[in-house]
């Protein structure tokens, strides 16, 4: 199979479903704020919403800043953009920085769940090359470590998405779950 480029898991796009974190699904202002406490967003460790906890996260936070959006099974932010007044775009992008800059902050990762991080993604890569999927050697424990807050090596990075269906997609996240999607949870 063809090897992708990693891209962030907020701009795949499978099926019918397009997941992006800039699309709404209707929109109800009152009361909106930039503002985001840093108790706003509860860690979603009582019930997960998604295979995701910076998805979760994500969502519970523009929830509570208003934004009736959803979440989907893997975390991604459902909307529909067509219901998205344009006045109110810069809001939500404003709003949803803050989300995602608070769901990062909250979901640092210390060296040993890097650590762990690392073992799971070769427990994913032999997977997805079990799957038929051509995954490239991983780096080294030590590169991993290394380059993991700018280069991060995922071996989901390497699976070309568009390819798969909505049920394929969320088959083989069954089997070979990605790491990252539980990272700080």
């Amino acid at each position: 199979m063809k090897a992708q480029t990693a891209a962030p898991w907020w701009t795949r796009a499978s099926g019918s479903t397009t997941v992006a974190l800039v699309a709404l699904l209707s929109i109800s202002l009152a009361g909106c704020t930039t503002e985001v406490a840093p108790s706003a967003t509860p860690a979603p460790e009582a019930s997960p919403l998604s295979m995701s906890a910076a998805g979760d996260m994500t969502y519970l936070c523009l929830r509570e800043l208003g934004w009736e959006v959803e979440i989907d099974w893997d975390g991604g932010i459902l909307s529909d953009s067509t219901k998205i007044p344009a006045a109110q775009l810069d809001q939500y992008l404003e709003d949803e920085r803050a989300c995602m800059e608070r769901t990062w902050t909250a979901l640092e990762v210390d060296t040993s769940e890097r650590e762990q991080l690392y073992a799971d993604e070769l427990l994913t890569r032999d997977c997805l090359i079990a799957e038929g999927y051509d995954i490239p050697t991983p780096p080294s424990k030590q590169v991993y470590l290394d380059t993991y807050d700018n280069e991060l090596w995922m071996a989901w990075s390497y699976v070309d998405v568009r390819e798969l269906n909505e049920d394929q997609y969320r088959a083989l996240n069954v089997s070979c779950p990605q790491p990252q999607w539980s990272a700080g949870s």
